[in-house]
């Protein structure tokens, strides 16, 4: 089960892999720190990996597991599936 919240992040996450927990809260206009709680809850789902970026080891960015892509995958196919009943009435 993926929150909302959750849910964005992955989608974020699917869409710009290797983003950053910086550049994913400038995206979602929270702070770091929230969107590294939300993250670190996605890592443990097993959606979401993180890996030290090669050229600063300060910075971690973040991608989908297979998991996470299939998640991502049904997210996308789920809001397409909204939008088409939305226009359609």
């Amino acid at each position: 089960m993926l929150y909302q919240a959750e849910a964005y992040i992955v989608n974020w996450i699917g869409r710009l892999p290797d983003i950053t927990i910086t550049e994913l809260a400038e995206h979602l206009k929270k702070t770091p720190s929230a969107c590294s709680q939300i993250v670190r809850k996605l890592v443990d789902k097993g959606l979401v990996i993180q890996e030290r970026n090669p050229q600063n080891k300060r910075i971690y960015n973040l991608r989908l597991t297979e998991e996470g892509q299939m998640a991502y995958r049904d997210h996308v196919a789920f809001n397409e599936y909204c939008q088409r009943i939305t226009f359609d009435m």
